[in-house]
């Protein structure tokens, strides 16, 4: 399903509502974390510059159960997406679905070399380190990667 998918996404350069439905049958249709990121990955390198496909991408996460698989597929909208300030929140407030502190503070780590200078957007990472990882070691390294950033 996942190939039927993306030869759709590849070859429509779909909209925003097409998009969306695409994320949606994939979503029903496909059980396979791996699958599912790989789509979201090659949608990704689709998104460019639509914040709305951005967002849509984002919600998408949720539907996956594997925080490597999320972090993935997270890593790769941050890579090739045109992310807004909406959107980088938006991307900030996902990780609370994320159950592994390694796998959250590896997102974080990731979205903070990538985001711009934004008070806002490294007081939302904050609030998600201490909101959602429970290790020492884990904020800690999230933690000190904040501190270089705020300066």
């Amino acid at each position: 399903m996942r190939m039927v998918l993306l030869s759709i996404v590849k070859s429509q350069q779909p909209n925003s509502e097409n998009l969306s439905q695409i994320i949606n049958l994939a979503k029903q249709s496909i059980s396979s974390d791996y699958e599912m990121r790989v789509l979201l990955n090659d949608i990704a390198k689709q998104l460019k510059d639509s914040p709305e496909a951005i967002h849509i991408a984002i919600e998408a996460l949720t539907s996956l159960q594997s925080d490597f698989e999320f972090r993935m597929a997270a890593t790769s909208i941050v890579k090739h997406a045109d992310l807004q300030h909406d959107a980088w929140l938006k991307l900030i407030n996902s990780t609370k679905h994320m159950s592994s502190d390694y796998e959250t503070s590896q997102l974080l780590l990731n979205i903070l070399s990538k985001i711009p200078e934004d008070k806002a957007l490294i007081a939302a990472i904050a609030n998600s380190v201490e909101q959602n990882i429970s290790s020492d070691h884990e904020s800690e390294r999230v933690s000190k990667a904040l501190k270089k950033a705020e300066r």
